[in-house]
C-alpha cells in the first residue's frame, strides 16, 4: 500500500496534536511538581500535625470524661451547663502506667432551690492507651478548690504543665 503525501491542511493539524501533547506532558509534570513541594510535609512537620491532633484528641475526650464526672455529682445533672471556652488541661505528666491529667472545668448548676450557681471542679484523669477510645479515660478523683489546694499531686506524680 502506498502512502499518500499529506497536504498542507494534515500537515498542520498533525503538528497542532503533537504540540498539544507535549504541552499537556509538560504541564502535569510542572503541576505534579509543584502540588508535591507545597503539600509535602517533612517529617518534623508530620510529626507536629499529629501532636497537634492528639493534644485536641486527649482534650476533647478528657473534658467529655471531666463532665460526665461532673454530673454524677450533682442533683440535676440534665441542667448543668459546662463553660467548654474556659476549660483547661492544667496538669499533664506521663508514665509507663499511663499518663495523668488535671482538667479545670467551670460550670453553672442548679441548686436544690433550682437557681443557678456558677462552680468549678478540677477532675484527674488517667490515661491508659489509645487516645481516641473514651473507655480508656479513668476518672481518679473530682476534687473542689479546697479540695485540690489540699490534695498533694506527688502522689499521682502530675507535675504543673509547662
Amino acid at each position: 500500500m502506498e502512502k499518500k503525501p499529506l497536504n498542507k491542511k494534515e500537515k498542520k493539524t498533525a503538528i497542532g496534536c503533537f504540540f498539544t501533547i507535549i504541552f499537556i506532558i509538560i504541564m502535569y509534570f510542572l503541576l505534579k511538581s509543584c502540588c508535591n513541594s507545597i503539600f509535602s510535609l517533612t517529617p518534623a512537620e508530620k510529626q507536629q500535625v499529629k501532636l497537634e491532633k492528639d493534644s485536641t484528641t486527649i482534650k476533647e475526650n478528657a473534658i467529655v470524661n471531666a463532665e460526665n464526672a461532673i454530673k454524677s455529682e450533682l442533683k440535676c445533672p440534665s441542667k448543668a451547663k459546662f463553660d467548654l471556652d474556659n476549660s483547661k488541661i492544667i496538669y499533664f505528666s506521663g508514665d509507663k502506667n499511663g499518663d495523668t491529667i488535671r482538667v479545670l472545668l467551670p460550670f453553672d448548676a442548679q441548686n436544690e432551690f433550682g437557681a443557678y450557681l456558677r462552680d468549678t471542679r478540677f477532675v484527674d484523669i488517667k490515661l491508659a492507651g489509645n487516645i481516641n477510645n473514651l473507655d480508656n479515660y479513668e476518672v481518679i478523683r473530682v476534687l473542689s478548690y479546697k479540695e485540690a489546694e489540699k490534695v498533694d499531686d506527688k502522689e499521682l506524680g502530675i507535675m504543673p504543665k509547662k
